[in-house]
């Protein structure tokens, strides 16, 4: 839900019209609210306006002055708006870590890049629970690597620029795509540089990362590329970057980006969803080029 002041509902006990509401957050007890019910479904709205994380909640019934039991828990997510950005004449809530990143004839995201770094630019807000989504073209060298980023943190910013921690799925222009974690600076490939038939070489790209709790799925061009669970990144910002080696010919364009946090359809969900056929496993130790 993306209500931080959400309505508690549930069944009347009979012979019971007190109630009292226990919220918590982790092991931490938010609230304890009390509450009257006369109708069969009972209801408590409290005004206590709510961060976004993960909540739990149970009710607890009075009947002839006892307290019974408590009910079983019930999980939530308060969760952050998302967010859709055109780049039509401006990038606002967005922020430049690494490079310049100007609008370009009023509708793309663009960057020349400094030279052998990581350039990158973050939104302004973290997001746990996503549907990532951005459409992007890379100019230039076809083995360096364009990417996403997901629940990352820029700093302390690695020598190359790459970010502190983060997922962040790569696609290159040879038909390449590899998914790292970048863990207090030091990266692990969750996926080695693996030949893609999504890919469109030296075209826009559709990458989308879509991340539930531990469970994280990459797509490019609306085919899954690669699923699994990690749970060592729990929270953390969008990004966009890319590696340019050098500065003249290379530079990347974003047409569009967006999340969205609530009604993730059941594809995205399913774990049954089965990885695209056609995949090459190349290898490469390397988050910045393809062998």
């Amino acid at each position: 839900t993306m209500d931080t002041t959400p309505t508690f509902t549930w069944k009347k006990l009979t012979g019971s019209t007190q109630y009292r509401i226990q919220l918590l957050r982790g092991g931490t007890t938010v609230y304890l609210k009390a509450a009257t019910c006369t109708t069969t479904t009972c209801s408590l709205t409290p005004t206590n306006v709510l961060v976004y994380s993960d909540y739990r909640w149970r009710v607890q019934a009075n009947v002839g002055g006892l307290w019974g039991d408590w009910s079983y828990y019930q999980d939530f997510e308060v969760v952050r708006p998302g967010f859709i950005s055109d780049f039509n004449g401006d990038k606002a809530g967005w922020k430049n870590i690494v490079g310049n990143w100007p609008i370009y004839q009023d509708q793309y995201l663009i960057s020349s890049g400094g030279v052998n770094l990581f350039n990158s630019v973050m939104r302004n807000a973290p997001y746990p629970t996503f549907n990532y989504e951005a459409v992007m073209k890379r100019v230039g060298d076809p083995n360096f690597a364009s990417a996403l980023y997901v629940r990352g943190t820029p700093d302390p910013l690695r020598t190359d620029g790459g970010w502190y921690t983060g997922y962040y799925f790569a696609y290159t222009n040879s038909g390449y795509f590899s998914v790292w974690r970048f863990l207090e600076g030091s990266e692990d490939a969750m996926q080695g540089w693996t030949y893609s038939p999504s890919i469109i070489p030296d075209s826009f790209n559709l990458l989308k990362v879509v991340g539930d709790g531990p469970s994280l799925k990459f797509y490019i061009n609306g085919n899954l590329v690669w699923s699994g669970m990690q749970d060592s990144i729990a929270n953390g910002y969008p990004g966009i970057t890319f590696y340019s080696p050098y500065a003249p010919g290379n530079r990347l364009l974003v047409n569009w980006a967006r999340i969205s946090t609530v009604n993730l359809t059941a594809l995205e969900l399913d774990p049954n969803e089965q990885v695209e056929s056609g995949q090459i496993f190349v290898g490469g130790d390397s988050p910045f080029v393809a062998p």
